[in-house]
């Protein structure tokens, strides 16, 4: 019966281990940032200004135009930072 508790306390804590909200959201924007499609959305020559978090993703302004990117959740099996699709919306000129 013990044995029976420990393989399923292991396979909850599997699914429910998360890291700290700190290295989550940090994990998050290193997800945006490291996505190839993010330089396609704006021209060469803009700087980013800020990054701001938003209900479902972040904000991204630069001196030019400002672009949402929502940050979906894609299911895992074992504990460790959460991994993420990114979804970029259309860029807006400032």
């Amino acid at each position: 019966m013990n044995k029976y508790f420990f393989v399923s306390l292991f396979c909850v804590c599997n699914l429910c281990a998360l890291l700290p909200p700190l290295y989550e959201s940090l994990h998050q924007i290193q997800t945006v940032i490291n996505d190839p499609e993010l330089a396609n959305k704006f021209q060469s020559g803009e700087l980013i200004i800020s990054i701001e978090r938003t209900d479902d993703g972040y904000l991204i302004k630069t001196n030019k135009s400002t672009l949402i990117a929502k940050v979906e959740s894609v299911p895992q099996v074992t504990p460790g930072p959460g991994h993420y699709r990114v979804v970029f919306g259309e860029t807006a000129t400032k």
